[in-house]
């Protein structure tokens, strides 16, 4: 067979399938996904492999997957099938139905802008499976959008839901909408991203934007982002409906250079973005969390476009992240050569340059982006000691950068500590994209004695700002004297 059996989009140097979508009774058969479509298969080789869906999903850009649970991952003998469908180019979701026994085109149900299920791959995983009767042809299914909360509904043909709840708490706050934006990137590939707007977005006004991103996010266009403290990420809900807008762009990667995908794509989203008339081109601001961290950390080691930026349990040094072990004890360096997230496909000794080009600590220096980490003594991700590599040395440069450490969180921040974060990184964005006060934590930092005493949150009415950097034109100059003063050792 002639075809892909990855997921759409993916990009890393070993591709997942998709795998095995059922089998039929005695093994008479097995249905298998393809980059799109769905395959039925015969085990003993003796019949010819049929495309139920044929090629419906290549030709129409819809990724289609079984619509309902089997149990055991056994098909009945029943001769249709409903298959759950994603339109990877509009991200509308909704129902088809197939012929188990034809190779022909499915027939539509329905599809529009919702979520009922979507489960492409274990970042864009938002709905549920419908739910059947157990003696009669009904279903129960959950449909959700980006400004409709969840809510369940049943129905006889996927073509009419009725309502079964009607529950909307969205209503009661400033919610956001969603809309998907296209671009070309720096290299000329198409891109995807998500622009979320306040729910009484004013045209006339221009907003402060923060670029939001992680491998591909694009597929939750129609998803229910339920606000909640942030656990290291940025909490969309909340930000816009603070005025921000927040814009999600798709990430393409190349082994070996992954790093150059991250500034193509957030550098042509933000050349992009600053076009349009409600955008404050001058405010323009990044956050990443995780592999999102050191994409945050290349960029602002890379370009001098945004005006702040928050980083959070991300690498700063890939060559030295390579040779350690996380706070679990693991080592990275399959992360690194084989298929996983890092995509550099090679070892530090036969891909040095890579190394050092997609390591952001080899460019701190040119930093002038001000600059939030937050990182963790526990982290079981990513090692802490990184965060403090780049914090060192930004302080040795004199840059501005602040650095929060909880000291018994892991790879996230949860309870009071996310709580505490997602002041903190709001208070950051605030003055510097909305130009509001400084906070006492920012101008003049907690000491470890103090911490647990001192929040130093509250805001400052006498007009200072934070200085020039961690250290002064003075510290300096006195500090680089230090550094390159020669040092005589005498052995005896």
């Amino acid at each position: 067979i002639n075809t892909s059996w990855s997921f759409v989009g993916s990009d890393r140097v070993f591709p997942a399938a998709r795998g095995i979508a059922a089998w039929l009774p005695g093994d008479e058969s097995v249905l298998i996904y393809d980059k799109y479509d769905i395959w039925k298969l015969d085990p003993s080789g003796k019949k010819s492999p049929c495309n139920l869906t044929n090629e419906y999903g290549l030709q129409h850009h819809i990724v289609f997957k079984l619509g309902l649970y089997y149990e055991d991952g056994i098909l009945s003998k029943d001769d249709k099938l409903i298959l759950s469908a994603f339109n990877v180019d509009t991200k509308d979701n909704g129902f088809f139905c197939v012929n188990i026994n034809k190779s022909e085109d499915p027939h539509l149900l329905s599809m529009g802008a919702y979520v009922y299920h979507l489960d492409r791959n274990s970042i864009s995983t938002f709905g549920a499976i419908p739910v059947k009767a157990k003696n009669a042809e009904m279903y129960i299914v959950q449909r959700m959008s980006a400004t409709e909360s969840p809510n369940y509904f049943s129905t006889r043909d996927f073509k009419t839901f009725n309502v079964l709840t009607d529950l909307h708490p969205e209503k009661a706050y400033s919610w956001y909408t969603s809309e998907l934006h296209n671009w070309k990137s720096l290299d000329g590939r198409n891109l995807q991203g998500i622009l979320y707007k306040p729910e009484n977005f004013d045209a006339t006004k221009q907003y402060p934007v923060i670029f939001y991103f992680y491998e591909k996010l694009s597929d939750g266009l129609n998803a229910f982002l339920e606000p909640a403290y942030s656990d290291g990420r940025i909490d969309i809900a909340t930000y816009v409906s603070n005025g921000y807008l927040v814009l999600m762009p798709d990430i393409h990667y190349t082994p070996g250079d992954p790093m150059q995908g991250t500034y193509d794509a957030v550098i042509s989203a933000a050349n992009y973005v600053s076009k349009l008339p409600y955008v404050n081109s001058k405010k323009l601001g990044i956050q990443g969390h995780s592999f999102g961290g050191i994409q945050t950390n290349y960029l602002v080691a890379n370009t001098s476009l945004f005006a702040a930026a928050c980083t959070a349990s991300g690498l700063s040094d890939m060559i030295s992240a390579y040779g350690t072990v996380s706070n679990s004890g693991a080592s990275l360096q399959g992360s690194f050569e084989g298929g996983g997230q890092y995509r550099m496909n090679g070892a530090p000794w036969d891909l040095t340059e890579a190394y050092v080009k997609n390591s952001p600590i080899f460019r701190a220096n040119n930093i002038t982006t001000p600059l939030l980490i937050m990182h963790n003594p526990k982290d079981g991700a990513v090692p802490f000691s990184q965060a403090i590599e780049f914090f060192t040395q930004l302080r040795r440069l004199g840059k501005k950068a602040w650095m929060l450490v909880y000291p018994n969180a892991d790879h996230t921040v949860d309870g009071n500590q996310s709580k505490d974060f997602t002041i903190r990184m709001m208070q950051f964005f605030d003055f510097y994209l909305k130009d509001k006060p400084a906070p006492i934590w920012m101008l003049d930092g907690i000491s470890a004695s103090r911490r647990g005493i001192d929040t130093g949150l509250e805001l400052d009415s006498t007009g200072r700002t934070p200085g020039p950097g961690l250290l002064t034109p003075e510290e300096k100059r006195k500090t680089d004297s230090l550094m390159t003063r020669p040092i005589r050792i005498t052995l005896k």
